[in-house]
């Protein structure tokens, strides 16, 4: 991969409550990324960054996101 970005890798944290987690991140100077998404049936994520611009996802697990 000449040139190229290297593959990223994110690890994900599950929470009980990603508004409630999000607000804390951002209040701590972090950004949110990407903004809450359904996968249907297994719950909802987000992608957010910390202050030093590390990227890393949230999970809330919950069977009826859609």
């Amino acid at each position: 991969m000449h040139g190229a970005d290297p593959p990223l890798h994110h690890h994900f944290l599950e929470v009980i409550s990603e508004r409630r987690i999000v607000g804390c991140i951002v209040i701590l100077g972090g950004e949110v990324v990407r903004p809450k998404l359904p996968i249907p049936g297994i719950g909802w994520h987000a992608y957010c960054t910390d202050t030093e611009s590390n990227r890393f996802g949230l999970m809330q697990p919950d069977t009826n996101a859609a």
